[in-house]
């Protein structure tokens, strides 16, 4: 899945973060609405970001309109992968890795990622 929005909207929305510490920009940038499909689970379910990775490859300027594709590259089972690519102009600028684990705060166990929303991404991975 890929869209495109310019720089400047990302970061005014909060979802593009140009500091570094911000996990390639693009923490939040993950697609998680799909995981409030089922309000009543899912308020005790949630995400732990596991492992998150960048690589910076060229500088994006403000008012540069910034391309974020989105894959899950790894869907195991108690946690999956997302990959990120961002370009501007389809010259790639930053390529990032992020490991999401399904969490139950009740417990603090991690658990299986629930059926919903391994649905839920294969119907994403299908239509992308």
């Amino acid at each position: 899945m890929s869209t495109t929005l310019s720089i400047l909207h990302l970061w005014s929305s909060g979802v593009f973060n140009i500091s570094t510490r911000s996990g390639c920009g693009i923490r939040r940038a993950r697609f998680t609405s799909w995981a409030s499909s089922s309000p009543k689970r899912t308020a005790r379910i949630r995400i732990i970001i596991a492992e998150a990775h960048c690589s910076y490859k060229k500088p994006v300027q403000l008012g540069d309109r910034v391309e974020v594709s989105v894959r899950v590259s790894r869907l195991g089972n108690k946690s999956f992968e997302i990959e990120y690519l961002l370009s501007v102009k389809d010259d790639e600028v930053a390529k990032g890795r992020t490991t999401q684990v399904a969490y139950d705060y009740q417990s603090e166990k991690s658990i299986a990622v629930p059926i919903e929303w391994r649905k839920k991404i294969e119907e994403f991975e299908r239509n992308t």
